[in-house]
């Protein structure tokens, strides 16, 4: 049963995926395409709300896609915000209430997931392209109330992975320095 479960799980996250790429492909726009991605991660992968966050300018992250619309982040997360500073020093996603146990008391991590519970986040995944952080996405918890497990992580870093190349591109100033233009 637990195997068939996972097996379902699986087929689950990989259709996600297989779902997302087709629609980054198609897309031309930046803000309509997060806005698809966060409204797919909020039905198809089950999470309650969905922000992401992408650079504009050294250090100032906008809100471009949420789920719901509206939602309870801010517009704009600054370099000194402590979620944005901590998903910068990350390379793979993480879940709040592991990095709390885990966290020293005042470091950069703690301080993020004080902020993150604020905003009713439960998972924080950077957007990294070619090692250059370009943004971020904050989950809220999980509608069926299960815990972010290491499989789920995996999806949501191959995604931001993906999403990370495809929002540069549609700037004319990021796509020439992506093909090397100068």
């Amino acid at each position: 049963r637990i195997e068939k479960s996972l097996l379902e799980d699986g087929r689950g996250h990989r259709d996600a995926v297989m779902e997302l790429s087709r629609e980054l492909c198609l897309l031309r726009d930046t803000d309509e395409m997060v806005s698809r991605v966060a409204r797919t991660l909020a039905s198809r992968h089950g999470v309650a709300s969905c922000a992401i966050y992408l650079e504009k300018g050294k250090g100032r992250y906008v809100l471009h896609g949420a789920r719901p619309h509206g939602g309870h982040w801010p517009e704009e997360l600054e370099t000194g915000n402590p979620v944005a500073g901590w998903a910068l020093s990350l390379r793979a996603p993480a879940v709040r209430e592991e990095a709390e146990h885990a966290a020293a008391p005042l470091s950069l991590a703690a301080q993020g997931c004080v902020e993150m519970e604020r905003h009713e986040s439960d998972v924080v995944v950077p957007l990294v392209a070619r090692e250059q952080f370009v943004g971020l996405m904050l989950l809220g918890p999980r509608r069926d109330a299960r815990i972010f497990s290491r499989h789920d992580l995996e999806l949501l870093d191959a995604l931001a992975g993906q999403l990370a190349v495809a929002c540069p591109l549609y700037t004319s100033d990021a796509a020439d320095a992506a093909v090397g233009v100068v």
